[in-house]
């Protein structure tokens, strides 16, 4: 290894400690839940957003649920990962919520969103993905249709 290698990854080892550090005593703060769901609105921000939320255990992480379930409703750098924490949290807790929610973002989705949100809805509840679905199928916008189809067709 060339020794700037060495003192690179020894420079990464200082900097992840420090931020370790940071992050342990930032999370203690009362106020560190607002700054976090503040952040999920900041694309820059978006990444030590969701990192943050992962920090929590699962059961703490529901205060999050519509920043997570924001983010998973369409393409993102972070669809995939909110979906895997909302899978994540109280199963009887997102299930007591999740229709409401989606229901809310649905209003005025398009194509994308229908698509992302029935994939979350599939991992939840095959019930309640068929029942989104069905709506999808009764929108007057043909590409929202052929989702709902799609996905019937499953």
């Amino acid at each position: 290894m060339e020794e700037q290698d060495v003192e690179s990854w020894r420079e990464l080892k200082v900097a992840f400690s420090a931020y370790i550090g940071l992050r342990r005593e930032f999370l203690k703060k009362t106020s560190a839940t607002n700054f976090i769901r503040n952040a999920f609105s900041v694309p820059e921000e978006r990444a030590m957003a969701v990192s943050l939320v992962e920090s929590y255990p699962a059961t703490e992480r529901v205060i999050f649920f519509k920043q997570l379930i924001s983010l998973a409703g369409y393409v993102n750098g972070f669809t995939e990962e909110c979906r895997r924490l909302i899978l994540e949290l109280p199963r009887d807790w997102v299930m007591s919520r999740i229709e409401s929610e989606v229901n809310q973002m649905l209003v005025d989705a398009d194509y994308e969103e229908y698509r992302c949100l029935l994939e979350l809805c599939c991992e939840l509840s095959r019930n309640l993905m068929v029942e989104f679905a069905g709506r999808a199928q009764e929108s007057e916008d043909e590409d929202i249709r052929e989702v709902g189809a799609d996905f019937l067709s499953r």
